[in-house]
């Protein structure tokens, strides 16, 4: 489920994030025994499973700490030029909007 999340979680909407809410309710219902009607903060509360949000926030933030801390000679690090922005690009773009100022204080 969470497969190259960290590239395109940037890209999730409403609809997408309500599919991985379903899944991840079926996984705490299956941990926990919770019945269908409990909600899914509750059932991730009690199975210890991180929301979706909180973990694909996590690894994007890993991910973009660790491109930023290669050596200048490593492949990855080298800059291309592309004609259309790729997806390190955004999601550099949302850290930096979003996750930075928290980690300022």
């Amino acid at each position: 489920m969470d497969y190259a999340s960290n590239v395109c979680s940037y890209r999730r909407g409403v609809r997408e994030t309500k599919w991985l809410n379903k899944a991840q309710k079926v996984g705490a219902q299956a941990i926990t025994g919770a019945f269908k009607t409990v909600s899914v903060a509750v059932a991730e509360a009690e199975a210890g499973i991180t929301p979706v949000g909180e973990r694909h926030s996590q690894a994007g933030t890993r991910l973009y700490i660790n491109m930023q801390t290669l050596p200048k000679t490593h492949p990855l690090k080298v800059p291309i030029n592309y004609t259309t922005p790729n997806s390190l690009v955004y999601l550099g773009a949302f850290i930096d909007r979003n996750l930075a100022p928290a980690y300022d204080t």
